[in-house]
């Protein structure tokens, strides 16, 4: 399972950020380099650390927050909700 730390760790991998800049409010709104490349980068990095679970989570694709993967997550029983 996910925690809100590791998903932060991959959103700011994905994005050349600092962990520390990702909270559950940043967004492609927020973040002038989450573009589609990017929001791949994040998905491959996802279907990594879950050995291919997220591949299968529909919502996933058009998830463009943190707090919308964290969300999409969640409801497929790959993450659990961590302080942060």
């Amino acid at each position: 399972m996910l925690t809100n730390e590791t998903v932060f760790e991959i959103v700011a991998k994905a994005l050349e950020l600092d962990p520390a800049e990702v909270t559950r409010g940043t967004s492609t709104e927020t973040v002038g380099n989450w573009d589609s490349l990017a929001h791949l980068a994040i998905l491959e990095r996802l279907d990594w650390e879950t050995r291919g679970k997220s591949a299968h989570v529909q919502g996933l694709a058009f998830a463009f927050s943190v707090q919308d993967i964290l969300e999409n997550l969640k409801s497929a029983g790959l993450h659990v909700d961590s302080a942060h």
